[in-house]
């Protein structure tokens, strides 16, 4: 796409990108030439960010919450992230639940749920991140059977 292909703010909102797969579930985060500078994005529809509008701008963790998930055990991880992907699942394709499935029973190999007292403002953070970087955060991200299910998922959103 060219230039003329964007929006006339010049946001690229017009033009999609490969990152733009699945937005707003699935996608990668804002692209930054896009949300930060209102510009055309040098990579186009190739970049791997997503050049969709996002209604508010991603969420981080803190370095206190960064700490504490770092230090959480595999079950502890997987219980913590496992209710905001079920929650998330209930807007998405039927496929969701295979992913959902699929971490339910990594927990139950990691020993069963085990609910670790979280910090404050953590819940809010883990609300705001879409399914797909929730999954990103689970200890078992690149196990080949999760990989398969979030690409068959993916492919529901082309």
């Amino acid at each position: 796409k060219n230039e003329s292909d964007s929006n006339s703010d010049g946001s690229g909102a017009g033009e999609v990108s490969v990152g733009s797969l699945g937005h707003p579930n699935m996608c990668r985060r804002p692209c930054v030439y896009v949300s930060t500078h209102r510009a055309n994005c040098p990579k186009g529809s190739n970049c791997t960010y997503c050049h969709l509008r996002h209604p508010q701008r991603r969420t981080t963790f803190d370095k206190r919450q960064r700490e504490f998930l770092r230090n959480l055990s595999d079950a502890e991880m997987l219980s913590v992230l496992l209710p905001f992907l079920k929650s998330k699942a209930m807007k998405m394709p039927q496929s969701a639940w295979k992913v959902v499935r699929l971490l339910e029973e990594k927990l139950q190999l990691a020993g069963g749920p085990q609910a670790p007292d979280t910090l404050p403002n953590l819940v809010s953070v883990l609300e705001h991140m879409n399914f797909s970087w929730l999954v990103t955060l689970a200890p078992c991200k690149d196990d080949e059977d999760l990989v398969l299910a979030m690409d068959e998922l993916r492919m529901q959103y082309t």
